[in-house]
């Protein structure tokens, strides 16, 4: 199902498909590390819309972690009533918010996110689990952030731009999440919007800066191009990122920069 909003074109991802994407971009990762070790990754997806990547990825740490514990140290885990183990929701606290990050547009969709991580958080929890860990609950408001990912205010150049136009930009810091270190995977389904379609959506002013920004901004790009960019400029050395994109970008002859990259 594809829909067209303003900010992105949208293609529901099946739970399958997000589910193999995360188990193959965090398992080399995250293989041979110990629960201590898994805390200090950061993952971070930068379009990440209702956080469907965020959760799955969540998931696969958690669940990481549970195994590890199992071979290791199985005295550590809490056994539920059906008789599996689960993690402290303390640990599961410190994975939430020393790991996961996310970036969107939308600032409905960001909050979507942040609830639809704080409900994976409290599942399998009972009131007995809970009654050592005050506040139950994180404030994800420094992981789950709102704005554009693509563009900064070191990017609006000319000081009286109108108020109106500074809040459809929404320019992003991204020293304002993760203390500004880079990361150790990207995830995600980015927006695929075609140039002409930029042009309808949004301002020339911000046409301009992602020509004058991105090298991938090549004739008639895409918008994709241009989150594929971004990520390498925020991930770590070695790290891994893993998007949904079309496959265009192999033969056209806008997309020849991003190849070069």
């Amino acid at each position: 199902v594809k829909k067209e909003y303003k900010y992105r074109s949208v293609v529901s991802t099946p739970v399958e498909i997000v589910k193999y994407m995360v188990k193959n971009t965090l398992q080399p990762i995250c293989n041979g590390k110990t629960p201590e070790e898994i805390a200090t990754l950061q993952i971070v997806d930068i379009a990440c819309g209702s956080g469907v990547f965020l959760e799955e990825a969540y998931q696969f740490l958690i669940d990481y972690c549970v195994e590890w514990y199992l071979e290791h140290e199985p005295g550590y885990l809490l056994e539920l009533s059906n008789g599996k183990r689960k993690l402290p929701l303390s640990d599961k606290k410190e994975i939430l918010t020393k790991c996961i990050y996310g970036v969107d547009i939308d600032v409905h969709a960001v909050e979507v996110s942040e609830f639809s991580l704080l409900i994976k958080l409290i599942e399998d929890e009972t009131p007995a689990s809970v009654s050592e860990c005050i506040p139950i609950l994180p404030d994800l408001s420094s992981n789950i952030k709102n704005g554009n990912s693509l563009i900064s205010r070191e990017d609006l150049k000319i000081d009286n731009i109108s108020f109106e136009l500074l809040c459809n930009i929404k320019p992003f810091q991204w020293e304002d999440i993760n203390e500004g270190h880079k990361f150790d995977a990207i995830l995600g389904n980015p927006p695929y919007v075609k140039t002409e379609d930029i042009h309808t959506l949004e301002s020339e002013y911000e046409f301009d800066i992602y020509k004058k920004k991105y090298k991938s901004a090549y004739k008639q790009f895409d918008k994709y191009f241009l989150f594929i960019e971004k990520a390498f400029d925020l991930l770590k050395r070695g790290g891994k990122l893993c998007y949904i994109v079309p496959n265009k970008f192999y033969k056209i002859g806008a997309s020849q920069e991003l190849r070069r990259m």
